[in-house]
């Protein structure tokens, strides 16, 4: 992987979202710096834990330094102290955000630990993970120890957390599929103790201890929208409609790049809707527990309490899917995610102590550019030997190509990208409808066949 050309470009190219590898710990987190732990489950969308599985960071990069929108408008000499306002007033500061093509919020913040940083306070990149039980450090950060820890100081810009529950995780599987470089998923573990504010449009973000006494900046008049949530094993769930008097329970993901739902649920929207809605097939949702085939869709609107998402896209995955009885051992009974493409039409507030997210419409009522799939009807994932075809979308003019799944992608109008990250390809298989990319492709591992194919860039889910 790349160690800097990820952020550099993806706060600049249209955002894609695709899914994640993930693994979502069942932890009863609390204060208490002594975590019970009860159970353990690997999902999709967002959170990577891996206390079975053996440490993997053989050629493996540190995260990438994050180039955000804007330069941060901390302080210098600001203390960042905890559960106070830095500055000493709501909204003094903001943190500034960068966003993968996948969607996720990513963040520089500070971390201090007496033994693993010898009490220096060390800058690093946390994605905001509402999904995550735990606050999970890549393994390269805790030298490969997955056990729960309690962590000295983890500063946020705003604020600052100390004594949060945290724990190493194996971050591989998630960078492969999310196509960057990661360091800390920031979880329930630290989240559910904080209001955290996500300006998607602006990218930035805010973080308190206590519930500000005003309106985020730019919302001033604003009446926020509420939806309530319940804790099920310390994840957030909320019953979201889809019109017609459908209503499901959702994981509510601020680490997931992509809003899912199962079929059931699905049929019944276009049995009520007495019309076929979109269908693009290829898609996979993937964990290291299996894989399900699914299709992507684009729903009439989806109810987020008193927040309604009209037209947006989410995945469609089986009823029986392949995680379901191990979530519900757990105690999570879920039918799927929401994710970014949902949140993106707000400002975001997730309120851990109260229970509930509230969404701040954005005064000027512009809708999101829904360039998502403007691309070549395929995804990759990050691979030791290069990007490796993970998904071959249909209907796409590539799907009638000779491409096939697990072929390793050399370049891409003669740009070479066996070193480049996931998040870097997706960029560049993304477009304008109709231009054209050469791809030359290797199939059947180092000294395959090489071929070079000619497709297009396509409107893969019209509006």
């Amino acid at each position: 992987m790349s160690a800097s050309q990820p952020w550099s470009r993806a706060v600049r190219s249209p955002r894609i979202l695709l899914i994640v590898m993930a693994a979502l710990w069942a932890v009863a987190c609390s204060d208490d710096p002594s975590p019970q732990v009860m159970s353990t489950a690997d999902v999709a969308e967002g959170d990577v834990d891996a206390a079975d599985v053996a440490p993997d960071t053989e050629g493996r990069d540190v995260a990438p330094d994050v180039e955000p929108d804007a330069e941060p408008d901390v302080q210098p000499d600001a203390p960042v102290v905890c559960d106070e306002p830095t500055g000493g007033a709501f909204w003094a500061t903001s943190v500034p955000l960068s966003f993968p093509l996948d969607g996720q919020p990513i963040m520089v913040g500070q971390w201090e630990d007496d033994v693993l940083t010898g009490g220096e306070r060390r800058d690093i990149h946390f994605l905001i993970d509402t999904g995550a039980t735990v606050s999970c450090f890549d393994l390269d950060l805790t030298g490969g120890d997955t056990t729960p820890f309690t962590a000295e100081f983890l500063g946020l810009g705003t604020t600052g957390v100390c004594d949060g529950i945290v724990k190493g995780c194996d971050l591989a599987e998630a960078e492969a599929y999310i196509g960057i470089d990661l360091e800390v998923l920031l979880g329930e573990s630290t989240l559910r103790r904080l209001n955290t504010f996500i300006d998607y449009r602006e990218h930035r973000a805010w973080f308190y201890r206590q519930s500000p006494d005003s309106a985020p900046p730019g919302m001033e008049g604003v009446t926020p929208l509420v939806m309530p949530y319940v804790r099920q094993n310390e994840l957030p769930v909320a019953e979201v409609g889809l019109g017609h008097g459908i209503t499901l329970p959702l994981l509510t993901d601020t680490g997931s790049g992509v809003s899912i739902i199962t079929q059931a649920y699905f049929d019944e929207v276009e049995a009520a809707e007495g019309r076929a809605l979109p269908r693009l097939d290829g898609y996979k949702w993937a964990t290291s527990y299996g894989t399900d085939d699914a299709f992507v869709t684009r729903l009439p609107e989806v109810q987020l309490g008193e927040a309604v998402v009209r037209g947006e896209w989410v995945v469609v995955i089986p009823d029986d899917f392949h995680i379901k009885a191990l979530l519900a051992q757990t105690g999570i009974v879920i039918e799927g995610f929401v994710g970014f493409p949902h949140y993106r039409h707000f400002l975001t507030e997730f309120r851990g102590p109260a229970g509930e997210f509230r969404f701040w419409p954005y005064p000027t009522a512009d809708p999101v550019a829904d360039t998502t799939w403007h691309r070549v009807g395929l995804d990759v994932t990050g691979r030791a030997e290069g990007p490796r075809v993970e998904m071959i979308f249909s209907p796409s003019d590539v799907a009638g190509k000779d491409v096939a799944l697990g072929d390793t992608v050399l370049s891409i109008d003669g740009q070479d990208v066996t070193g480049a990250d996931a998040d870097t390809v997706r960029g560049l298989l993304h477009g304008v409808p109709g231009e054209t990319r050469t791809l030359v492709l290797r199939r059947g591992g180092a000294g395959g066949e090489v071929i070079s194919v000619e497709t297009q860039v396509d409107d893969l889910l019209p509006l």
